[in-house]
């Protein structure tokens, strides 16, 4: 009838068939919740100059192109620690 295993048999394998949040999930929804607040809160127009380029364009527009570039040199940071720190382990 009931094909799920009991709570103490999940216990003792270490296996969760349900869904739960680490401190990691949780921080990086609440850190995406106000970012999202944030760039939703500022949509005025701006003047963005870099190197010789001058344009003008919604100030959420720039927020959120920068937020996706730090997410990006974030993930490029993590994997090359964890390339580095399996490389140091195989040692």
């Amino acid at each position: 009838m009931n094909d799920l295993p009991s709570k103490k048999t999940l216990e003792s394998t270490g296996e969760n068939y349900g869904f739960r949040l680490n401190a990691r999930q949780l921080v990086g929804g609440l850190v995406a919740i106000v970012l999202v607040i944030f760039v939703l809160s500022n949509r005025q127009p701006v003047t963005v100059e870099f190197l010789f380029i001058e344009w003008n364009t919604s100030q959420w527009v720039v927020l959120t192109v920068t937020a996706i570039a730090g997410a990006i040199a974030g993930a490029g940071v993590f994997a090359r620690r964890q390339r580095r720190k399996a490389r140091r382990a195989a040692r």
